[in-house]
Protein backbone atom coordinates (compact mmCIF):
# COMPACT_ATOMS: atom_id res chain seq x y z
CA UNK A 1 0.00 0.00 0.00
CA UNK A 2 2.82 2.37 0.91
CA UNK A 3 4.57 1.62 -2.40
CA UNK A 4 1.33 2.31 -4.31
CA UNK A 5 0.86 5.61 -2.49
CA UNK A 6 4.45 6.62 -3.21
CA UNK A 7 4.00 5.80 -6.90
CA UNK A 8 0.85 7.95 -7.07
CA UNK A 9 2.61 10.89 -5.38
CA UNK A 10 5.54 10.63 -7.80
CA UNK A 11 3.14 10.52 -10.75
CA UNK A 12 1.26 13.61 -9.58
CA UNK A 13 4.44 15.63 -9.17
CA UNK A 14 5.96 14.61 -12.49
CA UNK A 15 3.03 15.16 -14.87
CA UNK A 16 3.97 18.17 -17.04
CA UNK A 17 1.47 20.96 -17.78
CA UNK A 18 -0.14 20.95 -21.22
CA UNK A 19 -2.93 22.70 -23.05
CA UNK A 20 -5.14 19.96 -24.43
CA UNK A 21 -6.47 21.54 -27.62
CA UNK A 22 -6.57 17.89 -28.73
CA UNK A 23 -5.31 14.79 -26.89
CA UNK A 24 -2.33 14.41 -29.20
CA UNK A 25 -1.24 18.06 -29.09
CA UNK A 26 1.18 17.55 -26.21
CA UNK A 27 3.64 20.08 -27.65
CA UNK A 28 1.30 22.93 -26.63
CA UNK A 29 3.09 23.26 -23.31
CA UNK A 30 1.94 26.19 -21.16
CA UNK A 31 4.50 25.96 -18.36
CA UNK A 32 6.96 28.84 -17.81
CA UNK A 33 4.82 31.20 -19.89
CA UNK A 34 6.60 34.29 -18.54
CA UNK A 35 9.96 33.03 -19.78
CA UNK A 36 8.57 31.69 -23.05
CA UNK A 37 6.95 35.08 -23.70
CA UNK A 38 10.41 36.68 -23.80
CA UNK A 39 11.34 34.61 -26.86
CA UNK A 40 11.11 36.23 -30.29
CA UNK A 41 7.65 35.97 -31.84
CA UNK A 42 9.17 35.19 -35.24
CA UNK A 43 10.57 31.69 -35.82
CA UNK A 44 14.19 31.23 -36.89
CA UNK A 45 13.89 29.99 -40.45
CA UNK A 46 17.54 29.09 -41.06
CA UNK A 47 18.71 27.00 -38.12
CA UNK A 48 22.21 26.02 -37.08
CA UNK A 49 22.84 22.29 -36.77
CA UNK A 50 22.34 21.44 -33.07
CA UNK A 51 25.32 19.04 -32.91
CA UNK A 52 28.21 21.34 -32.10
CA UNK A 53 31.09 19.44 -33.74
CA UNK A 54 31.36 16.91 -36.54
CA UNK A 55 28.02 17.39 -38.31
CA UNK A 56 27.50 19.91 -41.10
CA UNK A 57 24.41 20.95 -43.08
CA UNK A 58 23.87 18.40 -45.81
CA UNK A 59 25.97 15.69 -44.14
CA UNK A 60 22.78 13.88 -43.05
CA UNK A 61 19.82 12.85 -45.14
CA UNK A 62 16.17 13.83 -45.14
CA UNK A 63 14.33 11.01 -43.34
CA UNK A 64 11.02 12.84 -42.98
CA UNK A 65 7.98 10.57 -43.49
CA UNK A 66 10.12 7.47 -44.00
CA UNK A 67 8.36 4.22 -43.10
CA UNK A 68 9.11 2.78 -39.67
CA UNK A 69 8.05 -0.40 -37.87
CA UNK A 70 4.46 -0.98 -36.77
CA UNK A 71 3.13 1.17 -39.59
CA UNK A 72 4.61 4.37 -38.17
CA UNK A 73 6.28 7.15 -40.14
CA UNK A 74 9.37 9.10 -39.17
CA UNK A 75 8.63 12.64 -38.03
CA UNK A 76 12.03 14.24 -37.66
CA UNK A 77 15.64 14.35 -38.85
CA UNK A 78 18.27 11.87 -37.68
CA UNK A 79 21.83 13.18 -37.36
CA UNK A 80 24.44 10.49 -36.68
CA UNK A 81 27.45 11.44 -34.56
CA UNK A 82 29.89 9.81 -32.13
CA UNK A 83 28.55 8.77 -28.73
CA UNK A 84 28.77 11.76 -26.40
CA UNK A 85 28.92 14.45 -29.12
CA UNK A 86 27.65 17.80 -27.82
CA UNK A 87 24.04 18.82 -28.52
CA UNK A 88 23.41 22.56 -28.18
CA UNK A 89 20.43 24.83 -28.68
CA UNK A 90 20.34 26.39 -32.18
CA UNK A 91 18.35 29.37 -30.85
CA UNK A 92 17.45 31.08 -27.60
CA UNK A 93 15.03 28.73 -25.85
CA UNK A 94 13.37 27.61 -22.62
CA UNK A 95 13.56 24.01 -21.36
CA UNK A 96 9.98 22.80 -20.96
CA UNK A 97 10.28 19.05 -20.47
CA UNK A 98 12.91 16.39 -19.77
CA UNK A 99 12.03 12.72 -20.36
CA UNK A 100 14.03 9.71 -19.23
CA UNK A 101 11.94 6.90 -20.72
CA UNK A 102 9.71 6.11 -23.66
CA UNK A 103 10.44 5.75 -27.36
CA UNK A 104 12.71 8.80 -27.37
CA UNK A 105 14.72 7.53 -24.41
CA UNK A 106 16.41 10.44 -22.67
CA UNK A 107 14.89 13.47 -24.40
CA UNK A 108 14.62 17.23 -23.97
CA UNK A 109 11.91 19.60 -25.18
CA UNK A 110 12.42 23.34 -25.52
CA UNK A 111 10.20 26.28 -26.35
CA UNK A 112 11.72 28.28 -29.20
CA UNK A 113 10.99 31.51 -31.12
CA UNK A 114 7.81 31.63 -33.18
CA UNK A 115 5.81 29.42 -30.77
CA UNK A 116 7.76 26.34 -31.85
CA UNK A 117 8.85 23.36 -29.74
CA UNK A 118 12.13 21.56 -30.47
CA UNK A 119 12.45 17.89 -29.53
CA UNK A 120 15.86 16.26 -28.96
CA UNK A 121 15.69 12.46 -28.53
CA UNK A 122 17.88 9.39 -27.86
CA UNK A 123 20.35 11.39 -25.73
CA UNK A 124 23.05 9.55 -23.78
CA UNK A 125 22.44 12.02 -20.94
CA UNK A 126 21.39 15.63 -20.49
CA UNK A 127 23.70 18.51 -19.65
CA UNK A 128 24.79 18.71 -16.03
CA UNK A 129 22.36 20.90 -14.09
CA UNK A 130 19.84 21.24 -16.93
CA UNK A 131 16.49 22.09 -15.30
CA UNK A 132 12.89 22.70 -16.29
CA UNK A 133 12.26 26.36 -17.01
CA UNK A 134 15.94 27.04 -17.71
CA UNK A 135 16.51 29.84 -20.21
CA UNK A 136 19.03 28.93 -22.90
CA UNK A 137 21.06 31.07 -25.26
CA UNK A 138 21.99 29.81 -28.71
CA UNK A 139 24.95 27.47 -28.24
CA UNK A 140 24.08 26.46 -24.67
CA UNK A 141 24.52 22.76 -23.96
CA UNK A 142 21.42 20.55 -23.92
CA UNK A 143 22.95 17.09 -23.73
CA UNK A 144 25.02 14.41 -25.42
CA UNK A 145 24.36 12.16 -28.42
CA UNK A 146 23.37 8.59 -27.54
CA UNK A 147 21.05 5.77 -28.59
CA UNK A 148 18.54 5.48 -25.75
CA UNK A 149 14.87 4.58 -26.08
CA UNK A 150 13.88 2.69 -29.21
CA UNK A 151 17.29 3.51 -30.71
CA UNK A 152 18.99 0.88 -28.53
CA UNK A 153 21.23 -1.21 -30.78
CA UNK A 154 21.49 1.45 -33.48
CA UNK A 155 24.39 3.83 -34.07
CA UNK A 156 24.34 6.89 -31.80
CA UNK A 157 22.37 9.76 -33.28
CA UNK A 158 20.19 12.75 -32.49
CA UNK A 159 16.53 12.59 -33.49
CA UNK A 160 15.43 16.21 -33.94
CA UNK A 161 11.84 17.32 -34.54
CA UNK A 162 10.20 20.73 -34.75
CA UNK A 163 6.60 21.16 -33.61
CA UNK A 164 4.57 24.20 -34.63
CA UNK A 165 1.21 24.93 -33.04
CA UNK A 166 -0.31 22.81 -35.83
CA UNK A 167 1.91 19.77 -35.44
CA UNK A 168 5.28 18.33 -36.50
CA UNK A 169 7.33 20.14 -39.13
CA UNK A 170 10.21 18.74 -41.21
CA UNK A 171 13.40 20.31 -39.80
CA UNK A 172 15.68 19.10 -42.59
CA UNK A 173 15.16 22.01 -45.01
CA UNK A 174 15.78 24.54 -42.21
CA UNK A 175 19.06 23.09 -40.90
CA UNK A 176 21.19 25.23 -43.20
CA UNK A 177 23.78 26.83 -40.91
CA UNK A 178 26.47 25.84 -38.42
CA UNK A 179 28.07 27.48 -35.42
CA UNK A 180 31.20 29.51 -36.06
CA UNK A 181 34.56 28.42 -34.65
CA UNK A 182 34.42 31.10 -31.95
CA UNK A 183 30.88 30.08 -30.99
CA UNK A 184 31.94 26.45 -30.76
CA UNK A 185 34.91 27.32 -28.56
CA UNK A 186 32.67 29.40 -26.28
CA UNK A 187 30.30 26.45 -25.88
CA UNK A 188 33.21 24.12 -25.10
CA UNK A 189 34.52 26.55 -22.47
CA UNK A 190 31.10 26.53 -20.80
CA UNK A 191 31.15 22.72 -20.70
CA UNK A 192 34.58 22.70 -19.09
CA UNK A 193 33.50 25.27 -16.51
CA UNK A 194 30.40 23.32 -15.46
CA UNK A 195 31.67 19.73 -15.52
CA UNK A 196 32.98 17.97 -12.41
CA UNK A 197 35.34 15.96 -14.60
CA UNK A 198 37.24 18.71 -16.39
CA UNK A 199 40.40 16.70 -17.04
CA UNK A 200 38.51 13.73 -18.47
CA UNK A 201 36.32 15.92 -20.68
CA UNK A 202 39.26 18.01 -21.92
CA UNK A 203 41.17 14.86 -22.84
CA UNK A 204 38.14 13.48 -24.70
CA UNK A 205 37.77 16.75 -26.66
CA UNK A 206 41.47 16.92 -27.52
CA UNK A 207 41.56 13.34 -28.79
CA UNK A 208 38.26 13.24 -30.65
CA UNK A 209 38.38 16.70 -32.24
CA UNK A 210 42.12 17.36 -32.43
CA UNK A 211 41.96 18.63 -36.03
CA UNK A 212 39.30 21.20 -35.11
CA UNK A 213 41.40 22.66 -32.28
CA UNK A 214 44.58 22.76 -34.36
CA UNK A 215 42.68 24.50 -37.15
CA UNK A 216 41.27 26.99 -34.63
CA UNK A 217 44.76 27.75 -33.32
CA UNK A 218 46.18 28.33 -36.80
CA UNK A 219 43.26 30.67 -37.51
CA UNK A 220 44.20 32.83 -34.51
CA UNK A 221 41.50 31.59 -32.11
CA UNK A 222 42.25 31.09 -28.42
CA UNK A 223 41.33 27.59 -27.36
CA UNK A 224 40.72 26.49 -23.75
CA UNK A 225 44.00 26.16 -21.84
CA UNK A 226 43.10 22.66 -20.63
CA UNK A 227 42.90 21.48 -24.23
CA UNK A 228 45.81 23.57 -25.49
CA UNK A 229 48.15 21.94 -22.98
CA UNK A 230 47.10 18.47 -24.12
CA UNK A 231 47.69 19.36 -27.76
CA UNK A 232 51.15 20.70 -26.84
CA UNK A 233 52.08 17.54 -24.98
CA UNK A 234 50.88 15.43 -27.89
CA UNK A 235 52.81 17.51 -30.40
CA UNK A 236 56.02 17.36 -28.35
CA UNK A 237 55.82 13.60 -28.10
CA UNK A 238 55.95 13.26 -31.89
CA UNK A 239 59.19 13.31 -33.87
CA UNK A 240 59.03 16.39 -36.13
CA UNK A 241 59.63 16.00 -39.83
CA UNK A 242 59.86 18.53 -42.65
CA UNK A 243 56.36 17.56 -43.76
CA UNK A 244 54.91 17.95 -40.27
CA UNK A 245 56.52 21.38 -39.84
CA UNK A 246 54.94 22.54 -43.09
CA UNK A 247 51.55 21.08 -42.13
CA UNK A 248 51.62 22.89 -38.76
CA UNK A 249 51.92 26.19 -40.61
CA UNK A 250 49.06 25.38 -42.96
CA UNK A 251 45.40 25.70 -41.92
CA UNK A 252 44.05 22.25 -41.20
CA UNK A 253 40.74 21.13 -42.66
CA UNK A 254 38.76 19.68 -39.74
CA UNK A 255 38.12 15.96 -39.96
CA UNK A 256 35.80 14.07 -37.66
CA UNK A 257 35.76 10.44 -36.57
CA UNK A 258 33.65 7.86 -38.34
CA UNK A 259 30.72 6.68 -36.24
CA UNK A 260 31.37 3.13 -35.09
CA UNK A 261 29.77 0.81 -32.58
CA UNK A 262 32.31 -0.09 -29.89
CA UNK A 263 31.37 -2.96 -27.56
CA UNK A 264 31.62 -2.37 -23.80
CA UNK A 265 34.97 -3.21 -22.17
CA UNK A 266 36.21 -3.37 -18.60
CA UNK A 267 39.44 -2.19 -17.00
CA UNK A 268 40.78 -3.01 -13.53
CA UNK A 269 37.50 -4.61 -12.56
CA UNK A 270 35.54 -1.36 -12.95
CA UNK A 271 32.75 -1.13 -15.53
CA UNK A 272 33.48 1.34 -18.36
CA UNK A 273 30.99 0.46 -21.11
CA UNK A 274 27.57 1.56 -22.33
CA UNK A 275 25.21 -0.92 -20.71
CA UNK A 276 21.43 -0.88 -20.52
CA UNK A 277 18.39 -3.15 -20.08
CA UNK A 278 18.47 -6.12 -22.43
CA UNK A 279 22.26 -6.45 -22.48
CA UNK A 280 23.79 -9.77 -21.45
CA UNK A 281 27.23 -11.26 -20.96
CA UNK A 282 30.40 -10.86 -18.96
CA UNK A 283 30.24 -7.06 -19.09
CA UNK A 284 26.87 -7.09 -17.35
CA UNK A 285 28.15 -9.60 -14.79
CA UNK A 286 31.05 -7.26 -13.95
CA UNK A 287 28.61 -4.38 -13.49
CA UNK A 288 26.44 -6.48 -11.18
CA UNK A 289 29.50 -7.50 -9.15
CA UNK A 290 30.43 -3.82 -8.81
CA UNK A 291 26.92 -2.83 -7.67
CA UNK A 292 26.79 -5.67 -5.14
CA UNK A 293 30.19 -4.65 -3.76
CA UNK A 294 29.06 -1.02 -3.40
CA UNK A 295 26.02 -2.13 -1.34
CA UNK A 296 24.28 1.22 -1.92
CA UNK A 297 20.93 0.17 -0.47
CA UNK A 298 18.13 -2.36 -0.22
CA UNK A 299 18.12 -3.24 -3.92
CA UNK A 300 21.85 -4.00 -3.90
CA UNK A 301 21.15 -6.53 -1.14
CA UNK A 302 18.39 -8.12 -3.22
CA UNK A 303 20.70 -8.26 -6.25
CA UNK A 304 23.29 -9.96 -4.06
CA UNK A 305 20.84 -12.78 -3.26
CA UNK A 306 20.50 -13.52 -6.97
CA UNK A 307 24.19 -12.99 -7.68
CA UNK A 308 25.80 -11.69 -10.88
CA UNK A 309 23.67 -13.41 -13.51
CA UNK A 310 25.02 -11.55 -16.53
CA UNK A 311 21.51 -10.47 -17.53
CA UNK A 312 20.71 -6.73 -17.37
CA UNK A 313 17.09 -6.89 -16.23
CA UNK A 314 14.81 -4.61 -14.22
CA UNK A 315 16.46 -5.46 -10.89
CA UNK A 316 19.90 -4.54 -12.24
CA UNK A 317 18.50 -1.32 -13.68
CA UNK A 318 16.83 -0.32 -10.42
CA UNK A 319 19.94 -1.22 -8.41
CA UNK A 320 21.99 0.98 -10.72
CA UNK A 321 19.49 3.82 -10.20
CA UNK A 322 19.83 3.30 -6.44
CA UNK A 323 23.61 3.59 -6.76
CA UNK A 324 23.39 6.66 -9.04
CA UNK A 325 21.07 8.48 -6.63
CA UNK A 326 23.30 7.77 -3.64
CA UNK A 327 26.34 8.97 -5.59
CA UNK A 328 24.51 12.12 -6.76
CA UNK A 329 24.79 11.14 -10.43
CA UNK A 330 22.20 12.72 -12.71
CA UNK A 331 20.17 11.70 -14.54
CA UNK A 332 19.72 8.55 -12.46
CA UNK A 333 18.04 6.45 -15.16
CA UNK A 334 19.65 3.05 -14.67
CA UNK A 335 21.82 3.14 -17.79
CA UNK A 336 25.59 2.81 -17.51
CA UNK A 337 26.98 5.61 -19.66
CA UNK A 338 29.78 8.21 -19.65
CA UNK A 339 28.61 10.15 -16.56
CA UNK A 340 28.53 7.10 -14.28
CA UNK A 341 31.70 5.79 -15.87
CA UNK A 342 33.52 9.07 -15.18
CA UNK A 343 32.27 9.12 -11.59
CA UNK A 344 33.57 5.60 -10.90
CA UNK A 345 36.88 6.36 -12.60
CA UNK A 346 37.29 9.42 -10.39
CA UNK A 347 36.60 7.38 -7.26
CA UNK A 348 38.98 4.53 -8.07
Amino acid sequence: MQKLLFALVVLLFTIPTYTYGAPTQWWRITAYTDRVAKLDAVKVQDLRVPILLGVKPGSFKDTWQEARSNGKIHEGTDMFAPQGALIVSPTDAVVTRIDTSGAGGIAVYTANPGSETFYYAHLDHVASGLTLGQELKAGDLIGYVGNTGNAVGSSPHLHFTIYSLDGPVNPYTRLTKEFSTSERLAAIRNVLVTTKYKDLVARAFSEQYRAFFINAQTSGETIPSEIASLLTVSAQSAVPTAASVVSMQTPVTPTFPTVTQTPPVYTNGSPVGILKMGDTGQEVKKLQQYLIAQNSGELAGILATYGPTGVFGRLTKNTLIEFQKKAGITPAVGMYGPVTRAYIAAQS
